[in-house]
């Protein structure tokens, strides 16, 4: 997957933001934090993507949950600014997904 360089065309993109996604430290580690991204992806996918033209789904993460959502299929923004952040914007396009349906 790569950075969506066509995407630098538009001053705005359709896309639902994934905020205080967060487990409990007990249970890290147990598989919730991903059902709850993929819940999250498949509802969109579902519910919202096809009525409002939404095209990514993005995120703010915090420097030790970037690779968690790497896991899941998101991209780091790739800019100077977005890296020298506290938290990094991270998205996922899903015409990706929508194309491995």
């Amino acid at each position: 997957m790569s950075d969506c360089s066509h995407a630098n065309y538009y001053e705005f993109l359709p896309a639902v933001k994934i905020a205080r996604l967060a487990v409990d430290n007990r249970y890290r580690g147990s598989g919730i934090g991903s059902t709850l991204v993929d819940y999250a992806i498949a509802l969109i996918l579902d519910k919202i993507a096809e009525n409002v033209g939404c095209r990514f789904v993005v995120t703010d993460a915090k420097s030790q949950a970037v690779s968690f959502y790497e896991k899941q299929g998101f991209v780091l923004l790739d800019s100077k600014g977005n890296q020298s952040t506290e938290h990094h914007l991270m998205f996922l396009d899903l015409v990706d997904l929508v194309d491995l349906a």
